[in-house]
């Protein structure tokens, strides 16, 4: 691969496992001693984690990171990644690019965008999208509006002038996603009447709930696999997530997801939806690179964990065909049970496609939108 130079930028590619610590500490080289109080960058073994070549979402994807310098410091930096498996699934030629993280500097954005394009456009792909890191089933979009409040676990966080420096790069906004919560000062507070009355229709036909324990996570595996892939198959820009990563999953959810946390919703013998919940570990981690580092951050939020008020839907699933019944506000009346019996202030569901269905369930109990992310589009040869 050679370098791309842009007036005193060079665009580096950096390869192998040195490579990949490179590219995750850049993250705090690029933003230095700027003041962003609301943002707890992710924790870099995850980070790595993600962006090893040994991750099974590259057994159908690749990617190639880059980094921006000028002047002997890192500015900037930007993953390209092509997903074959979205390119089969969708029948296109799009490519992606994500881990996006840059100062604030049209050259460098531009630049980085720059890179992205040459690496995709070699690989004959047609349209770039993101930011995506590396999937639409990870962390994605650029946040625009909701910048005055943190981040929580697994979600990303980005100053407000990123989608300038993306739209100045040639890209446009082709998808928003959000965020719902059921706010802190209402503590939980009791649902309205109707709303129990429909999760009590679902439970007098019998569905029931099958509690998914972080340890025995593994063992639902398929369930898991089938219910979220059949839940989300017409979804925009959906990829179905490989066996191989919801094992890789699994196997690291003993880490973070309490058994209360975890569950599957089953009717007689029919698993038919899930939720899975996760505390917002950001609130014991801090923003401080020394505090998320290994083994420190781990011990901190095992010990700390009863010090977390407020947690995160990350995955639910619905069967097809039980949309429009009970079901889900059965399994969101169970989740507001759960989290009130421990007291827990409120719950963040993110990401929603924005104007699809949950998003309208959502929105039709009174939760309105507390966050938005967007993800932007452009042509390969901009």
């Amino acid at each position: 691969m050679r370098a791309w130079p842009t007036i005193d930028l060079t665009l580096v590619p950096v390869r192998g496992g040195s490579g990949v610590r490179r590219f995750v500490r850049a993250r705090d080289e690029i933003h230095g001693d700027a003041a962003y109080p609301c943002w707890i960058p992710p924790l870099p073994v995850l980070e790595r984690d993600v962006l090893s070549p040994r991750h099974p979402f590259y057994r159908e994807a690749d990617r190639a990171l880059f980094l921006a310098m000028r002047g002997g410091r890192v500015v900037g930096r930007i993953a390209a990644i092509h997903n074959r498996a979205h390119n089969r699934v969708h029948g296109d030629r799009t490519g992606f690019f994500g881990f996006f993280e840059t100062i604030r500097d049209d050259a460098v954005a531009v630049a980085l965008l720059g890179a992205a394009r040459a690496w995709l456009a070699e690989r004959g792909l047609t349209r770039m999208r993101g930011p995506v890191s590396p999937s639409q089933n990870y962390e994605c979009g650029c946040l625009v509006e909701g910048h005055d409040l943190p981040n929580q676990f697994f979600t990303p966080w980005n100053p407000p002038w990123y989608g300038e420096l993306l739209e100045s790069g040639g890209l446009c906004g082709v998808q928003d996603l959000v965020a719902t919560e059921v706010p802190a000062d209402h503590r939980l507070t009791e649902l309205p009447e109707r709303f129990r009355r429909i999760a009590q229709r679902a439970r007098d036909r019998g569905v029931r709930f099958v509690g998914a324990t972080p340890f025995s996570l593994p063992r639902f595996t398929s369930t898991l696999l089938a219910l979220y892939n059949e839940a989300w198959a017409d979804t925009w820009g959906f990829v179905p997530l490989s066996r191989a990563e919801m094992v890789h999953m699994a196997l690291v959810a003993p880490l973070f997801v309490p058994g209360y946390l975890a569950f599957i919703a089953v009717d007689g013998n029919e698993p038919v939806g899930f939720l899975l919940l996760l505390p917002d570990y950001n609130q014991v981690l801090g923003g401080e690179p020394g505090r998320r580092r290994l083994p420190g951050a781990a011990l901190r939020m095992l010990r700390r964990r009863q010090r977390i008020t407020a947690v995160r839907a990350i995955l639910l699933g619905v069967r097809p065909t039980y949309r429009g019944s009970s079901l889900l506000p059965l399994l969101l009346h169970e989740a507001h049970l759960r989290l009130k019996e421990r007291g827990l202030d409120g719950c963040e569901a993110s990401w929603l496609l924005a104007g699809g269905g949950l998003h309208r369930a959502m929105t039709a109990m009174g939760r309105d939108a507390i966050k938005r992310w967007r993800i932007y589009e452009g042509d390969v040869t901009a």
